[in-house]
């Protein structure tokens, strides 16, 4: 199974400033360091808009 497009638009990003949303409505911004195929997402130096950009230790999914 090859993947699509937005996978490897998500892993060209890698080592960039990237802004992610989850399902639930919540906004992150920070440097993307890894990202997996199915869009598991690792990101320092990342700020929550919900937290007015106060910043987070770590987001663990669920």
């Amino acid at each position: 199974m090859s993947i699509g497009v937005p996978i490897k638009v998500l892993h060209e990003a890698e080592g960039h400033i990237v802004t992610c949303e989850t399902n639930t409505g919540e906004v992150y911004r920070g440097k993307l360091i890894e990202a997996e195929d199915n869009m598991n997402c690792q990101v320092l130096q990342n700020h929550s808009k919900d937290t007015a950009l106060e910043p987070t230790t770590r987001i663990i999914p669920p």
